[in-house]
């Protein structure tokens, strides 16, 4: 068994996709010197891990990256919380876990200098998040405490470059009949966002799973330094290839504030 949660998921065969298709082919990107957090399961017994950041040619970049390990029910479970490195390079990195005899490879992640002008955050949209504790095929709690969610996702852009984005009103009125005709007590306005991005089966569980966090707890989505605190979302897969390895998801979600009229 290995389940990971996080922006990255990780596979315990190191092969020539892994090492030198997937790193152009990825759509996990981070701000430059940041790494992100994961939770794993693995069935392996070793009580100890340890892990390293490779660049592109699976060197080690930077190692003793701190994890701890812990049981959960009857298997083993690897978490990190993240952190902020310095004087790093921008590229392509991947982690490496050894777990006993065990080597856990993850997908591989860009680091890049996003900024605020056409080559920089207008081509992602940022999603920030602090999810709740999973369940894992109905017998293993992953506990998220301390675990945020913070990543950019592709935008999909069209061929005249304008962002594929749809913003929806949606006014609902309530009132009562009479019998004269009906008297309107109340309007309220809500904002509902579609947005279209490019991503992979990580990118799809992950955003699925965020909407009971965005009943009591922060779920923010950023587009050109305008943050929008999200009340609900729903993520649909449009086209899916290799196995997920590509996916055009279309995202939607509604703004947490709203304006209501009462005349009660």
């Amino acid at each position: 068994m290995l389940v990971t949660f996080g922006i990255v998921d990780f596979f315990n065969v190191d092969n020539e996709y892994s090492k030198y298709k997937s790193p152009t082919n990825q759509f996990v990107k981070l701000q430059t010197n940041t790494l992100p957090p994961f939770v794993m399961l693995s069935s392996g017994t070793a009580s100890t891990a340890t892990m390293e950041l490779q660049d592109i040619n699976a060197d080690n970049y930077h190692s003793s990256l701190a994890v701890t390990i812990s049981d959960n029910e009857d298997i083993k479970q690897i978490k990190y919380l993240g952190q902020e490195l310095t004087l790093k390079e921008c590229g392509y990195y991947r982690f490496k876990i050894t777990h006993g005899f065990d080597l856990y490879y993850s997908e591989w992640f860009e680091w890049c200098d996003v900024s605020e002008d056409d080559n920089g955050l207008y081509e992602f949209i940022q999603i920030n998040a602090d999810p709740y504790s999973l369940l894992v095929n109905n017998k293993y709690t992953i506990d998220l405490t301390s675990t945020p969610i913070l990543f950019y996702a592709n935008v999909a852009k069209s061929m005249n470059e304008r962002i594929p984005s749809q913003l929806k009103s949606e006014t609902v009125e309530d009132g009562i009949s009479k019998n004269y005709g009906d008297e309107l007590l109340k309007t309220t306005v809500n904002f509902d966002h579609d947005i279209e991005i490019i991503g992979n089966q990580s990118t799809y569980r992950l955003i699925g799973l965020l909407r009971p966090s965005c009943i009591n707890r922060d779920v923010s989505i950023q587009y050109k330094s305008r943050v929008k605190y999200v009340r609900d979302t729903a993520v649909e897969v449009g086209e899916s290839i290799d196995f997920g390895e590509r996916m055009s998801l279309k995202l939607s979600f509604r703004e947490v504030d709203f304006f209501s009229n009462n005349a009660e």
